[in-house]
């Protein structure tokens, strides 16, 4: 006959057991996240370090374009800061890029000031992981091409995640020792230097997009090596460094993109094809933006017919709204390209000014 167990003693015995399930459970995760470490390092190595020819070679444009001024893409910026004050939006959150393909000519306002770029800097890290596996730096496995795909058309942080830790050789997670940081650190800038060397200005693009689910404790805001990243040099709480892009510099690579000067013609109509957007509302007014990345609603190809050509990158935060786009009239005889950037609330949550502003520039194009 079985002896009764008190039910304090028992009790005591669940809460250990329990104690040392998740003592074990925390042991294995650092077990296995240093494992993880160790084989980055190794691939790291292997397939992402890159000579110093092959990193001159990686980017093939070294200069920005040389397009002239144009008095019509300035008259169009002016009426796009006059509907931004007719709807109540303040002209110093917005900075805007025109480039018109067919006269080679454009027009700024602030479009030389950095502004956090929210999901726009995964169109760069595309052009990064293309240009490695033009250059047989990484291999194109399935799961990587994958990645890369829904980075963009869905605009998923946990692809754009994998692939950052493909081309640079690193991997989200706990502190480091100073040394070993460092080394992850300057990995981690390859992300910049790619395009520093082209002679980008106002560049940052070396931190990941949240939330990312997949790195469960460490995936729902910066934590660890990825947040230590953000108060380097002389940064407190309250003023973090951040992934950073002017208009200027995210239109210029959609003109390269879409001339097929950044890398190969082959690599550089992949990217194409992975930006371009259908316009038929059957295919985009039902998908909720709050569950599933919508590029068309509440940007600019809404106001846009479905016979026009749309290749673009969006981004959205509470706080922030923009987009970088190349559009084509189906008798390709406007061609241009439209970048807007906007650090306000009250843009970020108008949903209807961003297609607005796209039909504006749209109909004064087709003049």
């Amino acid at each position: 006959m079985l002896q009764q167990i008190p039910k304090a003693k028992g009790a005591f015995i669940v809460f250990t057991f329990l104690i040392i399930n998740i003592l074990l459970s925390s042991c294995l995760r650092e077990i296995a996240q240093e494992a993880n470490e160790n084989r980055s390092d190794s691939n790291s190595q292997n397939s992402t370090k890159l000579s110093n020819d092959k990193k001159n070679e990686a980017y093939n444009v070294k200069t920005p374009p040389n397009l002239k001024s144009s008095p019509k893409l300035e008259q169009i910026i002016d009426s796009l800061l006059l509907l931004s004050t007719q709807n109540n939006l303040p002209k110093e959150d917005i900075s805007i890029t025109i480039i018109d393909m067919n006269q080679n000519s454009f027009a700024y306002y602030q479009g030389d000031v950095s502004r956090y770029p929210a999901s726009i800097p995964k169109l760069f890290w595309l052009v990064i992981a293309y240009s490695y596996v033009d250059n047989t730096l990484i291999n194109l496995e399935p799961d990587l091409s994958s990645s890369m795909s829904k980075m963009i058309t869905k605009s998923d942080n946990e692809d754009a995640s994998k692939v950052i830790d493909k081309i640079t050789g690193t991997e989200s997670g706990r502190m480091l020792p100073e040394e070993k940081f460092k080394e992850w650190l300057k990995k981690r800038s390859q992300l910049n230097s790619f395009f520093k060397r082209a002679n980008y200005s106002n560049i940052n693009i070396s931190q990941k997009t949240y939330p990312i689910p997949y790195l469960e404790e460490y995936g729902d805001s910066p934590k660890g090596r990825e947040l230590k990243m953000r108060y380097l040099g002389e940064r407190d709480e309250n003023n973090p460094i951040r992934n950073k892009l002017t208009t200027n510099n995210s239109a210029r690579l959609m003109y390269e993109i879409v001339n097929k000067k950044a890398i190969s013609s082959q690599y550089s109509q992949k990217i194409k094809n992975n930006l371009e957007r259908n316009l038929n509302p059957e295919y985009w007014r039902d998908i909720d933006p709050n569950f599933e990345f919508n590029p068309v609603l509440a940007f600019f190809g809404e106001s846009l017919s479905p016979d026009v050509r749309l290749l673009s990158k969006a981004g959205w935060t509470p706080n922030t709204r923009q987009e970088v786009a190349y559009i084509e009239t189906p008798d390709q005889e406007v061609k241009y390209i439209l970048a807007i950037f906007t650090e306000n609330e009250a843009y970020a949550q108008n949903w209807e000014i961003f297609p607005k502003f796209s039909e504006l520039v749209f109909n004064a194009m087709t003049k």
